[in-house]
């Protein structure tokens, strides 16, 4: 068993993508714990740090767990191999205990505050997002984003850290669910089936790569996600029964043919879901919320973060997805420069449709806020916030040739908060530098994204597809 146990840890301990979400983690957590361990110990900026310390990790590092597990259990050697299932739950059973119950334990003794109250909120946040990753379903993770969320408001912060002790008997209960809801998982995880409707494995479509045998199961599991939801097949039909109309002599029209490969559906769907959530989250964050002091400044710049550098991800993360088909659509009849070029193309088109979008979204909450916005600063964020979003497109169709989605989203994070940096900067001193510094910046992002787009379309055409 010993001898199981140590190959079942190397199954976790050589997957890159942990290591980068950990890493990614470690870089929000870390600086929080150093706070709470300080000599200045503050019960209430405390409690504020669990959010980031507990809340956040979980929403990332869960649903990779998740699929760590599936492509562990939902496979045939789960069932043919002798003493498999007894090593591999006794693993996941100690990184469950170790993230349910440890560590937010330890957390509450740093922060000073009720245990019970964190593993509640611990356990309110991360059972449901695990089957709502297990089962590829919407609804369970909105319970995980409501509890996340209820900790930047006053009541939630007494209910969850301030004031735990008042009542910890509903707080027991609801640990004592959430601790059911994973060892039905651990249930489930054995008795899967392939028949079974969750026995996919959504991140086989997410983090596929080149093999002939993953592109495969990426397009079974994209064919049964699409079969789900009547109303997105319907459009989906619809969608695609206008491709006859159109015709690939012109650049144009092979445009408007290689924009059908990467989704289902048009990216206005996509452009609809973003605009409910940024209207939502937008009018929550500047009348219910901590952030809601000072007029919003706050919910407002991560919104506006949030409809700037989106659209620029998007259409990277669009083109890397798309990856495991080109060697099949190298053989139609086009040169490779027509191929990429059609495709760089319809990769604008989406991001571009993506960001007016969104922000006619965000345009939709600062209607919401009493402070009159001037025409000029309204023009100012449009030139900046379009720049940016350009420089983020050239950089995310860099990085798209890079097969691991983790590492591309962890690297994109990073250079984000040096994209971000202008906007930040016009925000707090254009009153004081004027707005000429920030237009030379603007022509300067237009230069750099569009030397990533150049260094991105060489990358792309000069790449093997096996």
């Amino acid at each position: 068993m010993l001898e199981q146990i140590k190959h079942v840890l190397k199954t976790y301990l050589t997957q890159r993508q942990i290591w980068w979400v950990l890493l990614f983690a470690c870089l929000i957590v870390l600086p929080n714990l150093v706070g709470m361990l300080g000599p200045n110990r503050e019960t209430d900026r405390n409690a504020h740090s669990i959010l980031f310390t507990c809340g956040m990790p979980l929403l990332f590092f869960v649903p990779i767990l998740v699929g760590q597990a599936k492509w562990q259990f939902a496979h045939w050697r789960a069932r043919l191999m002798p003493g498999f299932l007894p090593a591999h739950l006794l693993v996941l059973v100690g990184i469950l205990v170790a993230m349910f119950f440890v560590y937010p334990f330890c957390l509450a003794w740093a922060a000073g505050v009720e245990p019970l109250g964190v593993l509640a909120v611990t356990g309110a946040i991360g059972a449901p997002t695990l089957w709502s990753a297990h089962g590829n379903r919407f609804a369970p993770i909105l319970v995980s984003l409501s509890v996340f969320y209820s900790l930047l408001t006053p009541w939630g912060m007494n209910f969850w850290i301030l004031q735990a002790g008042d009542h910890l008997g509903l707080l027991a209960i609801i640990f004592t669910v959430c601790m059911a809801l994973l060892v039905a998982w651990l249930v489930r995880l054995r008795g899967m089936r392939e028949e079974a409707d969750d026995y996919q494995n959504m991140y086989s479509l997410m983090l596929a790569r080149r093999t002939g045998t993953e592109a495969s199961e990426a397009r079974r599991i994209l064919a049964s996600q699409i079969g789900r939801n009547r109303l997105m097949s319907q459009v989906g039909d619809w969608w695609h029964a206008r491709i006859g109309g159109y015709y690939g002599g012109s650049p144009a029209g092979r445009t408007r043919l290689l924009r059908y490969g990467f989704a289902a559906n048009p990216v206005e769907i996509q452009g609809l879901f973003f605009a409910g959530t940024i209207v939502a989250a937008g009018i929550f964050f500047t009348h219910l919320s901590f952030l809601a002091s000072g007029g919003g400044f706050g919910a407002m710049f991560f919104l506006a973060a949030f409809a700037i550098l989106l659209p620029g991800q998007m259409g990277g993360e669009l083109m890397a997805q798309r990856r495991p088909r080109m060697g099949n659509e190298l053989l139609l009849p086009l040169s490779r420069s027509q191929l990429f070029d059609g495709l760089f193309a319809a990769s604008v088109g989406n991001s571009a449709r993506l960001w007016l979008i969104i922000n006619a979204a965000l345009a939709v909450v600062a209607l919401t806020l009493k402070d009159e916005i001037s025409v000029r600063s309204i023009a100012m964020f449009l030139l900046l916030s379009a720049t940016v979003t350009f420089a983020a497109f050239g950089l995310s169709m860099r990085t798209a040739v890079w097969p691991s989605m983790v590492k591309r989203l962890i690297v994109l994070w990073f250079c984000w908060m040096t994209l971000i940096s202008p906007l930040i900067t016009w925000a707090t001193m254009h009153e004081r530098w004027g707005e000429t510094p920030f237009i030379i910046c603007a022509m300067v992002l237009v230069l750099v994204g569009g030397g990533l787009l150049y260094w991105a379309r060489l990358a792309w055409q000069r790449l093997e597809f096996v």
